[in-house]
This record gives C-alpha cells, structure tokens and sequence, in this order.
C-alpha cells in the first residue's frame, strides 16, 4: 500500500496518523514482501540480512513478549528464532502467497475481530503482527467497471475502517491507550505510472514511498518530514522500551535523529533476487532533501529528479546538481562498499 494511495479517503488511518509521529517521507528498504519484512525486522539492509542477525520478533521474546503473527486465517506464535516464517531460507513456501480464495475478504475482519476480542484476556507483554491481505492481488471488491486501481483503492480505504475500527476500540480502555499502535506498509503498487504494473521491479515513488507512523505513548505526536527507511523501525521501538540496540543494526533511532541534510540510502532491487530472477537490472536509490537519485548499478546509468518540483518523477534532471549529486553518488558507493553483506 503506497503512501499515495492511502492519504486518499481513509479517514480512520489519517486520524491516528495525526496522534503518531508520522514520517511523510518513509521508504521500504525493499518493495517485496519477503525482503522489506525481514529487512525492516532485521534493521538491516538486503544484501546484508542472514539467519545469524536477530530479528526484532526474537528480541521482543527473549525479553518476555507472547509474540504472534496473525495472517490470513492463521495465528501463528513465532518462536524465538523468528523461524517459520520471517527468515533467511524460503525453501518451505511463501507465506506471504495470497491464493485465489473467496476466503480472502473476510480475514482482515476476522483479525480485527480477534484483536478486539483479545483486548479483555490478561496476561503479559504481547506483540501481534497484524499482516493485513486485502490490498494484495487477487482484488476480492471489484464492481462492475473498476479499474485495477480503483479497485485497490476500494482495498485500502476497507483496510482503513477495519483499523480504524480497532483503534477506536484501544481508545475506549486505560490498558488499550496505553497500547504502542504502528502502522506500516511493505511496499507500494504501480498502475502504469511509469508504463509498469505490480511492485519489486521499480524504485519509484509509486513503489517505494510507503505509510509509516508510530503511536508512541507518553510521546507527542509530531509530522516529519525527513526521509526515513522502515530500517528505523525497530531501533526506534527497541529505544522507547528502553532495550539495548543489537549490534549491527543499520537503522535509526527516530526518537534521537533529527531532520538531517545528509545523502541516505533507502531502497535497492537486487539483480539476483528480484520478481524471480527476471534479469532486471540492480537498483539503489537514495534521496537528500529532495532530490532522488535511482542508480542502476547493472547498466551503470543513473535517473535524478526534484520531488518538490516533480513528485511523480516524470521528468529527470537535465541540468544535475552538482553538490547533490556528488554527495548521493557518494552514499551509494559506501553502501555499495560496507562490509558484511550476504552472499550470494
């Protein structure tokens, strides 16, 4: 679910968004399922995951939580090594995989229900991981006449009610206001805004640019703007329950960083991985201020655009910013450089 398509219509998301810290400029580290997820739960970039570097589903069970991940029709407790379903080796399936099921339209209301239901069973420290479908072809709302993209839009803003329905229901007890709520997307979805479809081929905005805030207790809520990875989930969260910081975590610590003029990298498409092995090209992009920079790193060309001026990307600069351009060149090549990556 792409940032775009979400700011249109859903209510319910934007009002906890305005009682979150909301990151306007948040981007997957990797717009693929799989990849962004154990990604983001690793803090560590693709290239760079593996089964040794823990998650932060481990982290959180080693120190007490029940933590469980609710998909589709499954509630599945996940053991402390994060195994099963959010590691390095997929040769059991993907789970991720959303069969054509007339099953499908019903699960994110029955997750929803079961959350709310569970809001009155005591017990310790919980983690749920509410992985929500709906916005994942096949599109199970279609009427007569959408469009593909109409129709996800008739998906996110479902999604929209359904979450609302739970945060409303958090507010309405001491213990559900004292609940962390995150909301996050994997990736986004193209609608031949740049003559594409699907997601995972592409780090346009369309792609990449995703819906990220964070309800933090005791924390004012705030809109930032500064461009930030999923990558700084975990480290943010590992911070405000005042838990030590794994080493070799890539993310950062959100409640500590602050806007910050500097080249980031913040998403890559790797050439041996992508959509199946479909000889794509290796992508990386990183962002300063503005300005956008998409290296193709197979055919060693490179895209630039001003999203202040161009937020659709539909025209490269034609005239480079030096400085800027210097300075993303430069990320890139240190991120192409750092040590620690995985092999493939």
């Amino acid at each position: 679910m792409g940032r775009q398509a979400w700011q249109e219509g859903v209510p319910e998301l934007a009002a906890i968004a305005r009682q979150s810290l909301d990151f306007q400029s948040a981007y997957t580290p990797y717009p693929s399922t799989y990849r962004a997820l154990l990604s983001t739960l690793q803090s560590r970039y693709w290239r760079q995951v593996g089964p040794e570097h823990p998650t932060l589903l481990r982290l959180l069970a080693q120190r007490g939580y029940d933590v469980q991940l609710w998909i589709a029709e499954q509630r599945r407790h996940e053991p402390s090594t994060g195994s099963g379903v959010i590691d390095a080796d997929r040769r059991k399936g993907d789970p991720f995989h959303v069969p054509r099921s007339s099953h499908k339209a019903d699960w994110t209301r029955a997750i929803i229900d079961d959350a709310i239901a569970e809001q009155g069973t005591p017990g310790g420290p919980r983690l749920r991981w509410l992985h929500i479908l709906d916005t994942h072809a096949p599109c199970m709302r279609a009427q007569e006449a959408d469009t593909p993209l109409r129709c996800y839009r008739r998906e996110v803003r479902h999604v929209s009610a359904e979450i609302g329905r739970l945060w409303q229901h958090l507010q309405a007890s001491e213990r559900g206001r004292k609940a962390i709520v995150i909301v996050m997307a994997d990736h986004g979805e193209e609608f031949a805004d740049h003559a594409g479809a699907f997601h995972g081929s592409t780090l346009f905005e369309e792609n990449t640019h995703v819906p990220f805030f964070m309800h933090l207790p005791g924390i004012d809520s705030e809109v930032r703007t500064m461009p930030v990875s999923l990558l700084d989930m975990a480290p943010t969260l590992l911070a405000y329950l005042g838990m030590p910081r794994p080493k070799g975590f890539m993310g950062l610590n959100l409640l500590a960083a602050h806007a910050s003029s500097a080249a980031r990298v913040l998403s890559q498409i790797d050439k041996l991985d992508n959509l199946g092995g479909m000889g794509l090209p290796e992508l990386v992009m990183a962002r300063q201020g503005s300005i956008k920079l998409i290296r193709n790193v197979s055919d060693n060309l490179s895209s630039l655009y001003d999203l202040a001026e161009d937020p659709t990307e539909q025209h490269e600069l034609v005239e480079a910013k030096s400085a800027e351009l210097a300075s993303l060149q430069d990320a890139i090549a240190r991120w192409q450089d750092a040590a620690g990556c995985r092999a493939h």
